[in-house]
């Protein structure tokens, strides 16, 4: 039996449906570690009662079990498999059995403060179709149970909707033949620095430009081309370089997030705020403190900040 193709991974289903070209990044993030972390945290205490060290992933647990009252599978791989017998994807269910009135329910734990049900749903369809195939059910249940929210969300899937969902984008994907399109899964994308759609917007800017030699202002500043000779990637971080001493001379983000801040609605840009975090001192503040008293040095709170971010 063969692997599936690398996109299609149950996760890769929402980027899938916003772009075709989507291809996810191998590297993994200090958030997809917690998330792992916290899973096994889970999956240990269900299976032999190791306590849960975070809380919010008790919590989580401890609702999951409400929704299912007849555990059949924690962690455990599930298929998608065609008439021919290949698969098209695999996953991991986090639980599933069955609910309090014999309806099939599965769970997918997810840590951050990601609070959009709908960012998911793709993938719940994956899930729940995989989960249908196997046991035979015409409908299923999916619970989205957020660890570190706390809030749940439910989905009612029959087998109908949720083949329609999920061959629906496995079509798309092998068509190929659909442009890529901006979104907000571009920064998790592996062609992130090569998609021309992404890049255009920025290439026409180098290539009008006066900062940019006229004679290479008609080139398409393409990886491909820069990576092409030494003498390419001269000539573009030169130009690279000029334009950046613009940018940081007119500081164009500040101008943005004034404008922003004053109630001006621009397109493809929002202000995020963000709470300041907890932070030690520098390493020459701690060795005076500790010159001067034996009391611990205190920690440092940042102010709330305010960031400007891209509007997808």
């Amino acid at each position: 039996m063969s692997r599936h193709h690398p996109t299609l991974s149950p996760s890769a289903f929402p980027k899938l449906n916003l772009c075709v070209q989507y291809w996810p990044d191998p590297v993994v993030g200090k958030a997809a570690d917690r998330g792992s972390n916290l899973h096994s945290q889970i999956e240990s205490h269900h299976q032999h009662g190791t306590p849960i060290t975070d809380k919010g992933a008790a919590g989580a647990y401890a609702r999951a079990k409400r929704y299912i009252s007849d555990v059949r599978g924690v962690e455990q791989t599930l298929q998608l498999i065609d008439a021919d017998l290949k698969e098209l994807t695999f996953g991991t269910a986090d639980m599933w059995g069955y609910n309090e009135d014999g309806t099939l329910t599965l769970v997918d734990y997810k840590s951050g403060t990601r609070s959009d049900p709908r960012s998911y749903m793709q993938q719940m369809a994956v899930y729940a179709l995989m989960l249908m195939e196997q046991t035979g059910e015409e409908s299923c249940l999916s619970w989205i149970v957020g660890i570190d929210t706390g809030t749940d969300h439910v989905e009612v899937w029959t087998l109908e909707n949720a083949r329609e969902i999920v061959y629906g984008i496995i079509e798309r994907v092998q068509a190929q033949d659909e442009p890529a399109v901006v979104n907000q899964y571009c920064k998790w994308c592996q062609k992130r620095t090569t998609c021309p759609t992404r890049l255009s917007p920025a290439l026409e800017v180098i290539s009008s430009t006066e900062i940019v030699p006229s004679e290479m202002r008609a080139m398409a500043f393409t990886k491909e081309w820069i990576t092409a000779s030494p003498s390419n990637a001269s000539r573009f971080l030169k130009a690279y370089k000029r334009l950046q001493e613009v940018v940081e001379d007119i500081d164009p983000s500040g101008i943005v997030k004034g404008a922003l801040e004053s109630g001006e609605v621009l397109e493809g840009w929002k202000l995020q705020r963000r709470k300041g975090s907890e932070r030690l001192d520098t390493k020459a503040v701690k060795q005076r403190w500790s010159e001067l008293t034996d009391e611990p040095i205190p920690s440092s709170i940042g102010e709330d900040a305010v960031s400007l971010v891209e509007a997808k």
